[in-house]
């Protein structure tokens, strides 16, 4: 068991540093390699080469042109590194090109799939005229970059698209495709010559649709270097990235970055001593990253802009859920309206039409896959939108307990104090066993003392009576006869009149973390939903009665602590006839730890032993505590996975500055 053991983390290392690795040596088109074939091989000999770049040739590769003798030769492809020779059922094992002109040798093992042996300069080598250019024929999105090749001549030419020809070197790059359009091919003509034989090649590029994503990066820190560095799995770029230049800032300055669709997954930007959080970004995404905000959202050019949209409940979620769908905007001109849809199939439906309520709740009926469509404009007809995809389950199979809502017998989420209140609980689901449902209710009062002993029973329905203004906090538990429980904690405020139809007031303010307690720095997001009154509503943010967010249509607020004490987070709405209500949070908020992020050994230092702690977590073979979990995830992501493994082996081997 040891030794399997042993040999599985030995596996996981090795693909882990694999995934990390980064190549930096690619062969120009035209160059020339030699083989000279061992005398037990029999036939023509091939050459299979693969790179991270340029096209990969399948198996067994290109056969190899006779030079004389037992030697081969082989026209490099653009972009390729790595090579294997071989004939029939012998192969050698692979090999990294060490420049144009060499010969490999095989000195051992020549009858088995792993000949080895050693490459020297082959004196021999065709010294004829070459031209050759990189990229080969391909297809681009944008503009493409082309270096020329023209060797063992005296004079070399270019033409495009038949124009008249030009002279070059060797190494010239010249751009080619920037006026082109979708579907345009180019066709690129080289021809060199030594006075005495002559060479021609014909390249053609085709423009084709972009596939891949586009990074952005408004440096208003700024940052003197400016780097990308983008991977997806094992493919990446080869860290620090892509360095930044003039040539690529569009007309507001901000730098752009195509990435190829193989390479879209994460990005980080860095100026080789700072670095951005690791930044997901998806295939057919703009996305835009601040470096002094440290704020990564999705960019676009449009007059109206989105800056924020979402919904207060993530996605899946069961039929008969309410769930608030909101938005903001700004830009543009005039008042900004907003439109709320969701379509299923073909089928799309209007939740609510343009006007300034920038929120609105949904309630589905029927189970499947949706789309939720927000629209805005302005005065002047500027538009925008955002499509989220959505996910409604089927309650009625569900084996886990759906709950859904509370209601109370006062108004909406309101009791009178001192006059007992009633809690009535909706959930369904728990298809299993004796298909029963268990409720259990926990009430907690505003001053934080517990105001009953909560056990399981099969009545949805619990009364108690408030003794205290304020806002109580009501845990509801549903369990299913397996034992399968779904905790939900909602708010009711104790007051001494309930709130007047006509009149407006927040029925929710909610937080994207639990409980009451937070750390410095640590980001939290307000969401408030309002009913009664006239609409549209605005809101307001304060904390510790000092205003954060003045009155606007957006009802989300963003906030996080620079030092430690108790904070009350305040939200208040406003009708249209300026009539207003108003609902707080208090938070207690504690030093953030300063743990060395990797020390998952927790010995003071980031090595192998912690690369190797953690695979052993990954491989369920050992546990780790919450404070060695917290190290670990090096990424910050809402998982620890073979990412952070990679990200502190890169650590290490001082591929990245800091973790």
């Amino acid at each position: 068991m040891k030794k399997i053991t042993s040999l599985f983390l030995s596996l996981l290392l090795i693909l882990s540093m694999c995934a990390g690795a980064t190549t930096v040596a690619f062969a120009a088109q035209g160059d020339m390699v030699y083989f000279e074939k061992p005398t037990s091989w029999t036939g023509t000999p091939n050459c299979y080469v693969w790179g991270t770049g340029g096209t990969n040739s399948d198996w067994p590769g290109t056969p190899m042109k006779l030079v004389k003798g037992s030697i081969y030769s082989y026209e490099m492809p653009a972009e390729q590194e790595n090579i294997i020779f071989n004939c029939g059922g012998y192969q050698t094992k692979d090999q990294t090109l060490q420049g144009e002109d060499k010969i490999f040798k095989i000195s051992t093992d020549a009858d088995t799939k792993q000949a080895d042996g050693a490459w020297s300069y082959y004196e021999d080598a065709d010294k004829k005229p070459s031209v050759g250019a990189t990229p080969g024929t391909s297809s681009f999105t944008d503009k493409l970059d082309v270096k020329l090749a023209a060797k063992n001549s005296t004079s070399a030419t270019y033409s495009v698209n038949g124009g008249s020809a030009t002279a070059y070197t060797n190494g010239q790059i010249i751009t080619i495709g920037a006026d082109a359009k979708i579907g345009d091919k180019i066709t690129l003509d080289l021809a060199a010559g030594d006075g005495t034989a002559t060479v021609s090649k014909s390249y053609t590029y085709t423009k084709v649709a972009f596939s891949g994503a586009y990074v952005y990066l408004n440096n208003e820190a700024g940052w003197t270097t400016c780097n990308v560095y983008y991977w997806n799995g094992s493919m990446n770029n080869g860290w620090p990235g892509v360095k930044l230049t003039d040539t690529h800032k569009d007309p507001n300055g901000y730098y752009v970055l195509a990435i190829p669709q193989e390479y879209v997954g994460s990005v980080i930007f860095n100026n080789g001593s700072q670095q951005s959080d690791n930044l997901d970004i998806k295939t057919g995404q703009s996305m835009i990253y601040n470096n002094k905000t440290n704020v990564w959202e999705e960019y676009d050019t449009s007059a109206v802009q989105f800056k924020k949209v979402g919904t207060d409940a993530a996605s899946p979620q069961y039929t008969d859920t309410d769930i608030n769908i909101f938005a903001e905007a700004t830009g543009g001109n005039g008042d900004i309206t907003y439109k709320f849809s969701v379509q299923s199939g073909s089928v799309a439906t209007v939740l609510s039409d343009y006007s300034k309520e920038s929120s609105v709740m949904w309630s589905p009926q029927n189970f499947g896959e949706y789309k939720l469509i927000i629209e805005v404009k302005d005065t002047d007809g500027n538009t925008n939108s955002r499509t989220l995809d959505y996910t409604i389950l089927d309650d009625t199979t569900s084996v886990r307990p759906v709950l859904k809502r509370i209601t109370t017998s006062g108004s909406d989420k309101e009791v009178l104090v001192d006059e007992k209140a009633t809690i009535d609980i909706t959930a369904t689901g728990g298809v299993v066993g004796t298909n029963l449902l268990f409720y259990k209710v926990e009430v907690t009062g505003p001053s934080g003392e517990k105001v009953n002993k909560p056990y399981y029973k099969l009545d949805n329905s619990f009364s108690f009576t408030p003794d205290e203004m304020g806002t109580y906090k009501v845990a509801v538990s549903v369990q299913n006869s397996k034992n399968a429980t779904v905790t939900k904690i909602y708010e009711i405020d104790s007051v001494d009149a309930i709130t007047p139809a006509g009149d407006p007031k927040v029925s929710s303010f909610t937080a994207s973390k639990s409980g009451d307690s937070l750390k410095t720095g640590e980001s939290i997001r307000f969401t408030a939903t309002a009913s009664g009154g006239t609409k549209p509503y605005e809101y307001k943010f304060s904390v510790n009665d000092k205003e954060m967010q003045s009155f606007s249509s957006s009802n989300t607020f963003d906030w996080s602590a620079d030092t430690v004490g108790q904070y009350v987070v305040r939200v208040t709405i406003k009708d249209n006839d300026g009539k207003t209500a108003h609902k707080e949070r208090i938070y207690n908020v504690t030093e953030a730890p300063t743990e060395l992020m990797g020390d998952v050994t927790l010995d003071g230092a980031v090595d192998m032993k912690d690369v190797i702690l953690l695979q052993q977590y990954l491989a369920k073979i050992t546990e780790l505590s919450e404070k060695q979990k917290y190290v670990a995830n090096v990424d910050k992501s809402s998982t620890i996975n073979m990412k952070d493994v990679i990200l502190i082996q890169q650590y290490i081997a001082k591929i990245i500055p800091i973790l």
